[in-house]
């Protein structure tokens, strides 16, 4: 049985005594034993790489990480960590895990049931940050703060409810509940989180505008939760870890930005030109196809024969991208095919513009840059906690098309077609960019 669940931190609260230390030092061994992992979404999801088979890849063993006992009801519960591992001998860790969950009895622990606990959905990390409470009766367990599920425990079993049902209760703009993640769900103060944002992943949208955050209180009803009330609240410092370091990233690469006039949306991403034209990408002084031609970004050169490592394919002139408007880039540092690559660039060739001016939208591509985030995904806005969609081709492809940009984010056209936004873009033709 599978089980889900949001995660807010907590104490765990250990049993005194010596017995219960002699219990520590023993740790319950774990097994996969019966377990149909090949049919647990949460497990393929989260050990199948984007563009693989699914369940081509599975567990062979599993160990024990830790265990804690949490009074509750008179009782106590047991909840064993495990992780999974692709190799019978413990070796090569998948980045999923396992939570078993037993009564403390007088005869002994008792299961009540095996649980796969899949990464963080925000940043693919594992987490486990349990709680347990008492609520309208149930004995109710959380194991994660933005997993899917929670589960109410019988005597002799667990059952999964849905962590996050409640969503379409919240009394907010439909379209705001639509791109944005589960925060967290805490089962002790009854009160769950997700980000409002709005879907832009077909339109231009800024990373710079702050995010709210709807949050509700909830109620244990009839086997469900329900919202009792809700708000919405300005996101501020301190509310999610993962969101604070996302705009410590963005602060730190805007720092470094020219000053742009108002009506430009600051960018900080580096790209290349798409245009096959002999004569090369014209570059303008505004971003209107009218506007003064100011110099242009050479054509695609193919490299002498020396330089094998790039190929037969044509190596792309590259620039940084510093701005956004009106389906035009504002572009600066314009390099010539091969240059960042010290391959002397013939002078019979077109010159490269030296300066700052805008090309047309529909001639930039570029290649996902590492930055901290999961690659393959595909987001919803240009927001850590917007919800997204994995991209069906290799992680590190090239993208066919920049829409727009905005601070270290870019929105792309990817394989068949699809949209949706990035952090990181860069212009590295050689190597995957980091």
């Amino acid at each position: 049985m599978r089980i889900s669940a949001c995660l807010v931190s907590f104490a765990l609260a250990a049993l005194a005594g010596q017995a219960h230390a002699a219990e520590q030092s023993a740790e319950r061994p774990c097994t996969i034993a019966g377990m149909n992992l090949a049919a647990d979404p949460d497990f393929v999801n989260a050990v199948t790489p984007p563009g693989e088979t699914a369940g081509s890849f599975v567990a062979r063993s599993c160990k024990t990480v830790s265990q804690s006992d949490r009074q509750v009801d008179g009782g106590a519960l047991r909840l064993i960590l495990s992780d999974f591992f692709s190799d019978t001998e413990s070796q090569i860790k998948m980045n999923v895990q396992m939570v078993e969950i037993l009564r403390v009895e007088p005869s002994g622990p008792r299961s009540l049931g095996r649980i796969v606990l899949p990464p963080d959905p925000i940043d693919n990390a594992t987490r486990f940050a349990p709680q347990v409470a008492k609520k309208d009766g149930a004995i109710l367990v959380r194991l994660s703060p933005r997993h899917g599920a929670i589960y109410s425990l019988s005597d002799k079993s667990l059952a999964g409810l849905s962590a996050f049902g409640w969503r379409e209760q919240l009394q907010v703009d439909p379209e705001l509940r639509a791109a944005g993640q589960n925060l967290s769900i805490d089962i002790e103060k009854m009160e769950g989180r997700i980000a409002l944002l709005r879907d832009s992943s077909d339109k231009p949208a800024s990373a710079l505008e702050p995010t709210d955050i709807g949050v509700a209180k909830l109620k244990f009803v009839g086997g469900n939760l329900d919202v009792v009330s809700s708000e919405i609240v300005r996101r501020k410092p301190g509310d999610d870890t993962i969101v604070d370091d996302a705009k410590t990233f963005e602060d730190e690469r805007r720092a470094d930005a020219p000053q742009l006039p108002a009506g430009i949306e600051p960018c900080a991403i580096g790209a290349w030109s798409n245009d096959k034209d002999p004569k090369g990408l014209n570059v303008r002084a505004e971003p209107n196809a009218k506007a003064k031609i100011l110099g242009i970004v050479p054509p695609p050169r193919v490299m002498p024969k020396k330089y094998d490592a790039f190929g037969p394919e044509p190596v792309k002139a590259e620039f940084k991208v510093i701005g956004y408007r009106d389906g035009w880039f504002l572009i600066d540092e314009i390099k010539a095919p091969g240059v960042p690559y010290d391959a002397p660039y013939p002078a019979s060739l077109p010159k490269p513009f030296k300066g700052r001016g805008w090309v047309a939208g529909n001639k930039v591509g570029a290649a996902p840059a590492f930055t901290g985030l999961p690659f393959g995904r595909l987001y919803k806005a240009p927001h850590v906690e917007a919800r997204h969609e994995m991209r069906t081709g290799g992680t590190d492809n090239p993208f066919a098309r920049v829409l727009s940009c905005s601070g270290a984010w870019g929105q792309v056209e990817a394989e068949g077609g699809k949209r949706g936004w990035v952090r990181g873009l860069c212009s590295n033709q050689a190597t995957t960019c980091s």
